[in-house]
């Protein structure tokens, strides 16, 4: 299967002459040449590519082309391609109507069934009369021109008036509900706004950040009508709207409603637009499809609405990702040959040629771009994880620990010259970069940085446990935990959509909770404090209890260590055959084998045994009666 999708996804004439360029490491590090070395097909057109070269550095400067120098049909393939391609950019575009089905592919990312046309350093090395003639056909195919008017996709059951509001204006929104809402007689307009597209935000189903705007009513045609002025300050706005108690909501499918703000005469607005693309969501979204489009019809000098432009068209898994790459690369080219030459570049435009050279699969290509945008812009929220994945992809080529240990330090200076970022942002892979490659010292700062920009405390350390020994980092963790458990439980984002009942998310944070009283308690140990430390497990084993979940295994090691430092060994022994005998995994199985070692002889094999079919037990009685209480929930709902 893999093959066949191999041989499918031919890159493009394009992508194959930057591709024969590029130095032999360059080469390897990308998608074409990974390709290439298991595609005779591509390894031919590669040396015919390298061919032509050689023969045109050995001619005379004012010598014609040597065509015999040309493999067989060479001329003939690139002439064809030529006129096919232009024939097919020029079919006019449509624009379509309010309510249609999901839109059709972009023009300009509309692909030939055929090579497309060569670059200007492609034809650069072909020279004569045939390079003229396909570098004016090159303009044709690339050329975006004067485009129509664009009125993207209406929602199917929510629309707005103006359609494109301007900053501080009065919106009025227009819902059909569907029939699960028949009953309802008002129902609330839910929102997000979206800034600028430097924000890191979240689709609604994904647990956004969204308020009330507006409670929409019943109208004599029967459907939900409301308004809201949105702020002066408007880009963009998803929306959603639920019923009054918040148990049920209706969107655009999995993602929210996108309205997005225009000029005073209702005209698109680049930096509105690029708001909204900022919202972290799924692909297959009609209203962020709008977004694309538009972006690219209004501003197609600028990537970002096509750098993740992916176009499902239901032709099937191969035809789609073909499709795909074949205008995708050509675009990509087109735009590196533009902006590259550039002596400084606003921020949002080179973060969009990471992305687009990522949805390539050219690591190589979004670590040019990457280097670019931290060293123009190393403030920009962007630059810190962009990086860190950069290195992350180094990490994932298996190079060698020496080659990437020269880029951690610079990832250590974006993180300290990002005050108002704490380590999350970075992500699994800045903190475990740091943690594989960096020094000791720098290892000890990031974990205490984590904890001192943690915003409003935090409920888990996520810090490696060696660095609870140290002093300043315990007392900071003490710190952050207490502030996390007196402020309000911060909820996940699959926690806080609509349908999630209210009982299901006291259980939640009654089980975080429960984990930060377990991991003070282990502080407390660490000082000394053996009663501390004993109390804080058992009122972290009775908030799972109270929350009514049955995962209570940290406050049953907590507890268990508590007593193993008060010389109780056997209640100990009980308390961490609870914790870890129930889980049949390899990480729990490692802990439990250890703790056995450490007890040694103080308890035998059968009380051993006797307390992991007692905590196996409680546990299986836990999740049958987990499994009534979450059945009768439902029927409620």
């Amino acid at each position: 299967m893999m093959n066949g999708l191999l041989n499918v996804l031919h890159p493009t004439f394009d992508a194959l002459s930057a591709y024969a360029d590029l130095s032999e490491l360059d080469g390897q590090r990308s998608r074409v040449g990974r390709h290439v070395t298991r595609c005779a097909q591509c390894r031919e057109v590669v040396g015919d590519i390298r061919g032509l070269g050689t023969a045109a550095r050995a001619a005379e400067a004012d010598a014609a082309c040597d065509t015999e120098s040309a493999p067989d049909n060479l001329w003939a393939r690139i002439e064809v391609a030529a006129v096919e391609a232009a024939q097919d950019e020029a079919k006019p575009r449509e624009t379509p109507q309010p309510g249609t089905e999901p839109w059709e592919v972009a023009p300009s990312l509309r692909p030939t069934r055929h090579w497309p046309i060569p670059t200007k350093r492609s034809l650069a090395r072909i020279g004569g009369s045939v390079a003229v003639a396909a570098a004016a056909l090159l303009a044709v195919a690339l050329g975006t021109g004067d485009t129509p008017s664009l009125l993207a996709n209406a929602p199917s059951r929510l629309t707005v008036t103006p359609f494109r509001p301007a900053p501080g204006s009065t919106v009025h929104v227009r819902f059909n509900p569907p029939p699960s809402f028949a009953a309802e007689d008002k129902l609330v307009l839910i929102g997000q706004y979206l800034s600028d597209a430097k924000r890191a935000s979240t689709d609604f189903y994904f647990g956004g950040t969204y308020d009330s705007l507006a409670v929409l009513r019943r109208a004599a045609d029967g459907a939900m009508v409301g308004d809201f002025r949105v702020p002066s300050d408007f880009g963009a706005v998803s929306l959603v709207v639920v019923e009054p108690s918040g148990r049920r909501y209706a969107a655009d499918g999995l993602h929210s409603w996108i309205v997005v703000g225009g000029d005073s005469r209702g005209r698109p607005v680049l930096n509105s637009l690029l708001a909204a693309f900022a919202l972290d969501g799924l692909y297959g979204s009609a209203s962020r499809a709008s977004v694309l489009d538009t972006l690219q019809r209004y501003f197609p000098d600028h990537p970002a609405g096509f750098a993740t432009a992916r176009r499902y068209r239901g032709e099937g898994m191969f035809a789609d990702l073909f499709r795909f790459f074949q205008g995708a690369e050509r675009k990509y080219i087109a735009f590196n040959s533009k902006l590259a030459k550039q002596a400084a570049l606003d921020a949002t435009v080179i973060a969009s040629m990471v992305d687009f050279a990522y949805e390539l699969q050219e690591p190589g290509e979004a670590a040019r771009w990457t280097r670019r945008l931290v060293l123009e812009h190393p403030d920009d929220p962007r630059a810190l994880p962009y990086y860190a994945r950069m290195v992350h992809e180094m990490e994932l080529e298996e190079l060698p620990a020496d080659s990437i240990r020269p880029y951690v330090g610079l990832l250590d200076s974006l993180f300290e010259r990002a005050v108002s970022l704490d380590a999350s942002f970075v992500g699994n892979e800045g903190v475990g970069i740091v943690n594989r490659y960096g020094s000791a010292a720098m290892q000890r700062r990031w974990a205490l940085r984590s904890l001192q920009r943690a915003r409003n405390g935090r409920l888990s350390l996520n810090i490696n446990p060696k660095w609870l020994e140290d002093r300043e980092i315990r007392d900071q963790a003490v710190i952050t935990l207490r502030a996390g458990l007196a402020a309000r439980c911060k909820l996940p984002g699959w926690m806080t959509r609509a349908g999630r009942s209210e009982q299901q998310r006291v259980r939640h944070c009654g089980g975080v909770q429960g984990s930060a009283l377990a991991a003070l308690s282990e502080i407390a140990l660490i000082d000394g404090q053996t009663s501390r430390a004993l109390s804080l497990a058992d009122s972290a084993v009775e908030r799972y209890r109270l929350a009514g979940t049955c995962w209570s295994d940290g406050g049953h090691s907590a507890r268990g260590h508590a007593l193993l430092a008060r010389g109780d060994t056997v209640a100990a022994s009980r308390e961490f055959a609870y914790a870890y005998a129930p889980y049949d995994n390899w990480q729990t199985i490692a802990v439990y084998t250890a703790i056995v070692k450490r007890i040694g002889a103080a308890v035998d094999s059968t009380t051993w045994a006797a307390f992991g079919a007692e905590g196996k037990s409680e546990l299986k009685r836990c999740m049958g009666a987990a499994r009534v209480r979450d059945s009768l929930e439902r029927r409620v709902r």
